[in-house]
């Protein structure tokens, strides 16, 4: 009986500390490694009961626990339920749903019932996937069809053939002759490093995938915006010269559903994101606001912040810019659209200089680079003072 009072003292002092560590502590590793602790502990004791004092050995585990997990990701995600409804609903259909397969596999002995629960397992993963695309439609549809933006700009799923072919909604004059195009995927992402994907109807396009799509694109100034989760590797796969890369997350470990679009679409669309109010949207600018929206967001609903956004080219980001949407603001001063103007030609210098370094020495090169980041800065400083804004 001490025993189990004392683990019992244990379990609820345990509990009581990662409480306060997820409400007092921000670092996002403490969230993942506790939750993956707790995660095995679940799998380890559902296969401790089966395997060890029933006698089955159960490869189906790891559906039923996703079973549950679904439930409450679709429980909180459609009504915002609490978390012991989501407990409870998870524990239910995922024990309904053991009973379903123990009626039926369960007359099974040795092996038998092993390849049984392997079908099982089998069987969620391939419905998981479908759903997914699934989502990935109604997503497009919803949020990117009938943007003024991406009808202008054009939105791509950027499948292979697409490309291969110039079809998949970008314009001929946008593919050959446009200083800039700007595909953009929206869907959930998986892997790491070069075989970081985003999860497509079809087969999943990775991010060599991508580095071999883009490589058709030599001339133009390429924007890929990744919103996917777990999208951060592809920034170091796919960077380059002329090439911006704008992920919804830093590492490939983010993987939770990410808010990064919404925001960075609207902040293009709109003069929202205009900054310096100059009557045109920088990818930078539009970055920049999106993350904090996605901080605001994160923060009036009392959540912990699971997504950092990332960009290749910070420069490339301030050089690439878009008309603001009509009815929003513009500057007063024509004098502050002149200096507007002349900035973003130096700052397209510096783009253009720093694609030209490794054939420069690096004297010359560090010497010509300060020159005209003091001429940008001088540019921002008289904006500034003409009362318009301009900090970028």
């Amino acid at each position: 009986m001490a025993r189990w009072t004392s683990f019992i003292v244990g379990a609820v002092v345990a509990l009581a500390a990662a409480s306060l560590l997820v409400r007092f502590v921000s670092n996002e590793y403490f969230f993942f490694a506790g939750y993956v602790v707790l995660q095995f502990i679940v799998l380890a004791t559902a296969w401790n009961i089966l395997g060890g004092y029933a006698g089955y050995v159960n490869f189906g585990s790891g559906a039923f626990f996703a079973a549950g997990a679904y439930t409450a990701v679709a429980l909180i995600k459609g009504f915002a339920a609490p978390l012991p409804v989501q407990i409870a609903a998870a524990a239910l259909v995922s024990g309904l749903m053991g009973f379903a397969v123990g009626a039926m596999t369960l007359r099974l002995r040795g092996i038998f019932f092993s390849i049984a629960t392997v079908a099982v397992a089998v069987i969620c993963e391939n419905v998981n996937a479908d759903a997914a695309s699934v989502a990935y439609e109604m997503k497009e549809s919803l949020c990117f069809r009938h943007s003024p933006f991406f009808r202008q700009f054009t939105y791509s799923r950027l499948v292979s053939q697409h490309f291969a072919s110039g079809e998949g909604g970008f314009t001929a004059e946008c593919l050959l002759d446009a200083k800039c195009f700007i595909p953009f995927a929206h869907a959930f992402g998986s892997g790491e490093g070069a075989d970081s994907r985003v999860s497509l109807p079809g087969p999943d396009a990775t991010a060599a995938d991508f580095a071999g799509w883009l490589a058709g694109f030599p001339r133009q100034t390429v924007v890929l915006v990744n919103a996917a989760s777990g999208s951060g590797d592809f920034v170091g796969v796919l960077a380059g010269p002329k090439r911006l890369i704008v992920t919804a997350t830093r590492t490939a470990l983010e993987r939770n559903e990410s808010r990064f679009a919404t925001p960075f679409v609207r902040g293009l669309t709109s003069g929202e994101a205009d900054a310096d109010k100059d009557g045109r949207v920088s990818v930078l600018e539009a970055f920049a606001y999106a993350k904090r929206e996605v901080a605001r967001v994160y923060e009036t609903d009392n959540k912990m912040l699971t997504e950092h956004a990332a960009l290749s080219d910070s420069g490339l980001a301030r050089s690439v810019s878009f008309s603001a949407q009509r009815g929003q603001s513009a500057p007063l001063d024509p004098r502050a659209a002149a200096l507007v103007a002349e900035r973003s030609e130096l700052e397209a210098k510096v783009v253009a200089l720093r694609g030209r370094k490794d054939s420069m020495p690096p004297a010359a090169y560090e010497a010509e680079l300060e020159r005209l980041l003091v001429q940008v800065a001088e540019k921002s400083q008289a904006i500034r003072a003409l009362g318009t804004g301009g900090q970028r």
